[in-house]
């Protein structure tokens, strides 16, 4: 569900919606210093803002959704205990 920055974006069944963006490096970077985290490249072109709880869990937020993970492990692994869309 990746889309071209300031294109259209395309959703499990094909749609496009207008407007939608891709979060780059600068996204990232920006987000991840608002929040207290860092920046993540999770393929080489989808990065995430990341935030370090207190209490061990990590918190991303991608161009689509914000996820929750139980730990780093959990992370890596791509298991997110809480989702939030945001499309």
């Amino acid at each position: 569900m990746r889309g071209d920055p300031g294109g259209s974006k395309s959703d499990a069944s094909g749609a496009k919606r207008v407007g939608a963006t891709k979060m780059d490096e600068h996204r990232a970077w920006t987000i991840a210093q608002s929040i207290g985290g860092e920046a993540w490249q999770v393929t080489c072109e989808d990065w995430v803002a990341l935030k370090r709880r207190r209490d061990g869990r990590l918190v991303a937020i991608s161009d689509d959704c914000v996820c929750e993970y139980a730990s780093e492990k959990v992370f890596d692994a791509g298991t997110a205990d809480v989702t939030i869309r945001l499309d």
